[in-house]
């Protein structure tokens, strides 16, 4: 435990710092976030500071790939896959990407996820048949694809997606992911650590935001780490569901609903459930704190049980997630229309 313990304090204090550093050169690099119309804070902040996470998390990978902890395709969805990632984000951060563009990035990252879960596979576990094959990749593709945005798309006010990392990376590495011993374990722990250090900077009122370059490594390490972990068999895809569930229903729901009132889906907009709920509220930590509360209260617990009776997981999901569904829908994800005060000063 003690190790465990050493490797997360050793993340926090170094992305802290380099999250300082980042936040003084922001301006400097055109990492500055001036508020719009479908912004979420009204004064100008630097952003970028996932960048710190991302620097952390790679440079562990790098660690443990030189120590021959890594098989090769796993080093190439770490090093490869993550970096592709983050560099994408870091220039929509910058100037803008072409969302064709960035989706051809994280279907790459993807291919190389899924690969390197393959390669975990034991022998003869693939199923047999190229079209069953082939629809599996695919669908893993898109489910990789979808995780590795919605962290984008949920990064939109102080402190959500960071906090929303921790708990996530935490939890799974207490309900056994990895094993604790195991490179994967080291790695989420990594992620707790360095996310947490940002965290500091971030939570509201925040002086610094993820930016595109953390939230997109995030999700993408996130749904990495599930893949490998379900490979293994330290952790069900089932738990990695329920704990990420929170994310997975707002950004889905919102999805769904937008696209069903005929709106453009790639334009950008406020309509999330929890920017209706900080809009209401009038506080980002608020709606954060509520976040977490869900989190640990309901979806932790779920996700134990999935854990211990997979025969009963797929149902276990379903109860889990229903309700959060509806929540989504009460408070009208998707859907335009204002509710509530004045936004809050900043977002992350």
């Amino acid at each position: 435990m003690l190790p465990a313990l050493l490797i997360a304090i050793a993340c926090f204090t170094v992305a802290a710092l380099l999250t300082m550093r980042i936040g003084r050169e922001a301006a400097h690099f055109g990492l500055l976030d001036v508020p719009n119309p479908r912004s979420s804070h009204s004064h100008a902040v630097p952003r970028g500071g996932g960048l710190a996470i991302v620097l952390v998390t790679l440079c562990a990978a790098l660690l443990l790939t030189l120590a021959g902890r890594w098989s090769a395709a796993e080093a190439i969805a770490w090093l490869g896959g993550g970096s592709a990632v983050a560099l994408a984000g870091l220039l929509d951060d910058r100037g803008g990407l072409s969302v064709r563009s960035r989706l051809l990035v994280h279907f790459a990252a993807a291919a190389c996820a899924l690969w390197a879960r393959q390669r975990l596979l034991a022998p003869g576990t693939p199923p047999d048949g190229w079209a069953l094959s082939l629809t599996l990749w695919a669908t893993g593709g898109l489910a990789v694809v979808w995780g590795t945005n919605f962290f984008n798309f949920m990064d939109g006010i102080d402190g959500l997606a960071a906090q929303q990392t921790v708990f996530v990376a935490g939890a799974a590495w207490l309900l056994g992911a990895g094993p604790r011993t195991g490179a994967e374990g080291w790695m989420l722990l990594c992620l707790v650590g360095a996310t947490s250090g940002f965290l500091v900077w971030n939570w509201a009122p925040a002086r610094i935001f993820m930016g595109d370059v953390g939230s997109g490594f995030l999700g993408f390490s996130l749904q990495l780490l599930a893949l490998l972990t379900s490979a293994n068999g330290s952790l069900s895809l089932w738990s990695w569901v329920i704990l990420e569930g929170a994310f997975i229903v707002d950004a889905t729901v919102t999805l769904i609903v937008r696209g069903a009132r005929g709106e453009r889906l790639s334009a950008a907009h406020r309509q999330h459930a929890y920017q209706r709920l900080a809009r209401r509220f009038g506080s980002h930590a608020r709606v954060s704190w509520g976040f977490a509360a869900v989190n640990i209260l309901w979806l932790l617990p779920c996700a134990e049980c999935a854990a211990r009776r997979p025969q009963s997981a797929p149902w276990i999901t379903l109860g889990a997630l229903a309700p959060l569904i509806l929540i989504a829908f009460l408070l009208g994800a998707g859907r335009g229309g204002e509710f509530g005060v004045p936004r809050q000063a900043s977002a992350s």
